[in-house]
């Protein structure tokens, strides 16, 4: 809605502040008024029912719902990670570790057959009691022993 200043019988309705050519909003009218009001009070009381119906039940029971759902997603979610790497797991070890710990075992086997045993058998056949030999047997053996017990270890390193 313009003003016009050259009309008197219209600027009646306004005040002052609306004739002026100030960019300050302002309220000349009691029906401007009126209308404001019932708007105002139509929305404090939008605002007054919705305070009303507000309950933190149905919001507590929302996000137990939520959480619930989110919990179920989560473990489920979990399960499928689990499931894939329990296959992983066992892929490798059917695949890369138990061919090659049979290998080892083979070859573990092979040694106490064919260095172990016959030292051993040796000492027990040896009729001579020296010391110092089945010190040196020990010793040897002690370290064969060690150095396997190392392999092993080494080997199950990941």
């Amino acid at each position: 809605m313009s003003i016009d200043i050259k009309n008197k019988e219209n600027n009646s309705k306004y005040c002052s502040q609306c004739l002026s050519k100030s960019d300050i909003e302002h309220v000349c009218s009691s029906q401007l008024l009126s209308d404001s009001v019932y708007t105002l009070s139509e929305m404090a009381n939008e605002q007054l029912n919705q305070l009303d119906t507000f309950s933190l039940a149905q919001i507590h029971v929302k996000c137990q719902q939520d959480l619930e759902l989110w919990h179920s997603s989560a473990v489920n979610h979990l399960g499928q990670i689990f499931t894939q790497r329990l296959a992983d797991l066992n892929k490798i070890y059917n695949e890369d570790l138990q061919p090659d710990l049979e290998k080892y075992k083979q070859k573990m086997i092979e040694q106490l057959k064919n260095r172990i045993i016959p030292k051993i058998n040796k000492i027990i056949n040896d009729p001579s009691d020296n010391r110092k030999k089945a010190d040196q047997i020990q010793v040897e053996l002690f370290f064969t022993f060690y150095n396997t017990f190392d392999r092993i270890t080494d080997f199950f390193k990941i």
